[in-house]
């Protein structure tokens, strides 16, 4: 199979809301990803040019953060967040940015640990940052980790 990668435009919103849909516990809506497409740094990892996964991240100044990713769950664990991350991490390095935020929920595991082996460390946590799906408790919220990345100088 051949990997690639390049900007996700709204041609693949349909796919992407797909993906978004059977990879995470709260989706973002169709709005949301349409809204990052016109105004976020937005990849799309492709293997024999069908699109399988997607970065978004959001730059400010020389700071940026990671808003969302998402691989087909039948493309999970084989490598392709890691090389999207890596991808995307360097073209941000080469327009100025010099650290890297996410939020990532505490259960999380294999999220945590994909970015502590990109080098992100834990630099802080946000009580009740994420909504609980399938929680008999009405207004249950799961904590968020923070972690940062240094790009560089």
């Amino acid at each position: 199979m051949n990997r690639c990668f390049r900007s996700l435009k709204k041609t693949d919103l349909e796919r992407a809301v797909t993906i978004e849909s059977s990879a995470t516990q709260t989706p973002w809506s169709l709005a949301q990803l349409s809204g990052s497409v016109d105004k976020d740094c937005c990849t799309a990892i492709c293997l024999d040019n069908r699109i399988i996964g997607f970065a978004i991240f959001q730059q400010v100044l020389d700071e940026i953060s990671l808003l969302n990713i998402a691989i087909d769950p039948i493309h999970q664990g084989q490598g392709h967040a890691k090389a999207l991350l890596q991808y995307q991490l360097k073209q941000l390095v080469l327009q100025g940015a010099r650290q890297c935020f996410l939020e990532v929920r505490v259960s999380n595991f294999n999220a945590i640990g994909l970015y502590k082996s990109l080098g992100f460390i834990v630099v802080g946590e946000r009580k009740n940052y994420y909504p609980v799906i399938n929680n008999s408790e009405k207004d249950n919220r799961e904590n968020a980790l923070v972690m940062c990345f240094s790009l560089g100088n």
